[in-house]
Parts: C-alpha cells; sequence; structure tokens
C-alpha cells in the first residue's frame, strides 16, 4: 500500500512539474518609432493588408541571412490604444535578443511576446506578436568572382 501511494504521489507531482515547465512566460518590448531619429532605430514597422510586421535589423538566428522578424494580424475589433505609456515590465532590445538567440525556432513555443508600439500624441498600443519565419529562397547565396 505504501508503494502505491508514494508512486501515485511521485506520479502527480512529476505531471504538475511538467504542467508548469509548458506555461508560456510573458514579455514585452516598446518600439519607437515616433522619438527615434529614422537613422538610429533598430526596427522597423510594416504594414501589409491586414498583417502588421516589426522588422529588426538584426540577422540573429542561424543561418544568419535574414532580418529577426515578429507579425501578428488585425481581428476584426478595434486595436485599443491608450493614452499614456502602459506600466509593463519591459525588456532591453539586449535582452531580446539573448532570449531570440538561445530559445532559436522555440521563441513561439515558450514565450508570449508582447510589442508596445508608440503612436503620435502620447499614445500607444500593444499587440501579441509571434516570430516569422520566412523560407529561404532556392537560388544561389554566393557569387563568383574572376579576374579581369
Amino acid at each position: 500500500m505504501k508503494n502505491k501511494t508514494l508512486l501515485l504521489i511521485l506520479a502527480i507531482s512529476m505531471i504538475a512539474g511538467f504542467a508548469k515547465a509548458q506555461e508560456k512566460k510573458q514579455i514585452y518590448f516598446i518600439v519607437d518609432t515616433i522619438n527615434i531619429e529614422p537613422n538610429n532605430r533598430i526596427v522597423e514597422v510594416g504594414k501589409e493588408g491586414r498583417w502588421t510586421s516589426y522588422v529588426f535589423y538584426c540577422k540573429c538566428l542561424a543561418p544568419h541571412d535574414r532580418y529577426l522578424t515578429f507579425s501578428y494580424k488585425h481581428t476584426e475589433s478595434k486595436a485599443t490604444i491608450i493614452k499614456g505609456k502602459p506600466k509593463l515590465n519591459y525588456i532591453s532590445w539586449k535582452d531580446l535578443r539573448e532570449i531570440v538567440v538561445k530559445s532559436k525556432d522555440s521563441f513561439n513555443d515558450q514565450y508570449d511576446f508582447f510589442i508596445t508600439e508608440t503612436l503620435p500624441n502620447n499614445k500607444f498600443k500593444t499587440d501579441k506578436v509571434t516570430m516569422s519565419f520566412f523560407p529561404r529562397s532556392g537560388g544561389p547565396d554566393y557569387i563568383i568572382l574572376k579576374k579581369p
């Protein structure tokens, strides 16, 4: 009887630990394209159709041939825009880059990532985004130089 009880307790604790390990951590980053000069920005905000993308000027992930990109699809509901910067625990660019490099292609499985975008007139909007992975092109990624 003791063995069965111990086995049951062990199984329950393992399942509880596994479930807790599967919880995603929430991280927040602020993107300010209003107050930062274009030549000093680390990110570009793009909109195409119903998609918004945040392209960071960092080729952080192997094979280091494309920029780090996060995106989200607009829904039918209106975006919530608030006056004043939301009081969230924002991470730095350095911390974000380290998290991305460490988690690689499992970033979306490990983190719920929110980007707060600065808008004109001290307004802000926060959206949940996912890391986008774009396939490599089929063409060669090199050129052969010949002596003249």
